[in-house]
């Protein structure tokens, strides 16, 4: 009715701003400035003063309570979850036991790096992958509770895992029957995703969780690349697997397939079957796995298995378990 008015832009603008949409707040404002000149109008300070205070990123913008990513730790509360204490940390963010008490459980809370989370890249895919990985359901991924972004920041709230990470198994060599536990339950995990269309990208020891009955997990899925088929996919700020968990092709500068998380796999069975790191063929991995291994990480994807159920078979073939 009153086009000219600013109060109600100003609050678009706000509450934009406050739901992460930072470029989408601005906008509003060049479009009503645009609509304000072509009346011979002027916008007023006020929403001059409001827009550079969404540029600068002013906390005063935020509602009464939220803690900027810059001030989390331990101690404070993030929309009802309490910070117990720092578990981890990587390239990617910081991953905290939390306590949800409306709920009464315990939650693991991984905050992404603030310069990760502002690039367009990540803005652009966050909210729509996120979704995709909420949807897994499988009973060796953990599942993703929540996700939002803020301005500077956003986070994944996933189910706590109390058993350690493979990262604190390695450094001797497993049972056959640990590894044909534990290897069909993630080649089971990531054949399911696969046929959601869903790659992992970044199989390492940091990303396999155990809970207390010894039992493996994937996680990690909050950074996953949807689109089997798509090339590019894996490119850019958020492509930051390393060897020797990075398959030829992804350092190449390839997108992920399912034969990049193919030979990922494959490099963890190596280690875990040896205890020792993976240093390509020559790996001392004996008996019937020495052959799985070679398969699963030849340099040529089209030599490696062609998915999770065949390099699931050839394991349990070669640990003797049916």
């Amino acid at each position: 009715s009153h086009p000219t008015r600013e109060r109600p832009v100003r609050l678009l603008m706000r509450a934009l701003y406050r739901s992460g949409r930072q470029s989408e707040a601005l906008r509003v404002a060049t479009r009503h400035t645009r609509d304000l000149v072509d009346q011979g109008l002027e916008p007023s300070p006020g929403l001059r003063r409001l827009e550079g205070q969404i540029l600068q990123h002013d906390p005063t913008l935020l509602p009464e309570g939220v803690v900027s990513p810059g001030d989390i730790k331990p101690g404070r509360s993030v929309r009802g979850y309490e910070l117990r204490e720092e578990a981890g940390a990587g390239s990617v963010g910081v991953v905290y036991r939390a306590f949800q008490a409306s709920v009464g459980r315990e939650v693991a809370l991984k905050v992404v790096n603030p310069h990760l989370a502002e690039t367009p890249e990540f803005v652009r895919r966050f909210a729509e992958e996120a979704r995709v990985v909420a949807g897994l359901e499988h009973p060796h991924i953990v599942p993703l509770h929540d996700f939002w972004r803020e301005p500077g920041g956003a986070f994944l709230v996933m189910r706590w895992m109390d058993g350690g990470s493979m990262e604190d198994r390695l450094g001797h060599g497993w049972e056959p029957d640990e590894i044909g536990r534990v290897f069909g339950q993630l080649s089971d995990a990531l054949g399911y995703a696969h046929s959601a269309g869903v790659v992992h990208r970044d199989v390492k020891p940091a990303n396999v969780l155990f809970d207390g009955a010894g039992n493996a997990y994937l996680c990690d899925f909050g950074l996953a690349v949807t689109g089997i088929d798509t090339g590019a996919a894996g490119d850019g700020p958020l492509a930051t697997i390393q060897p020797p968990y990075a398959s030829p092709e992804q350092i190449r500068g390839e997108g992920p397939t399912v034969a990049s998380d193919v030979f990922g796999l494959g490099v963890l069975l190596a280690e875990a079957a040896s205890g020792a790191e993976f240093l390509g063929p020559d790996t001392a991995v004996d008996g019937p796995l020495r052959e799985v291994v070679l398969v699963a990480t030849a340099a040529n994807p089209a030599d490696r298995y062609p998915d999770m159920a065949a390099f699931r078979a050839a394991l349990l073939d070669a640990v003797g378990t049916t």
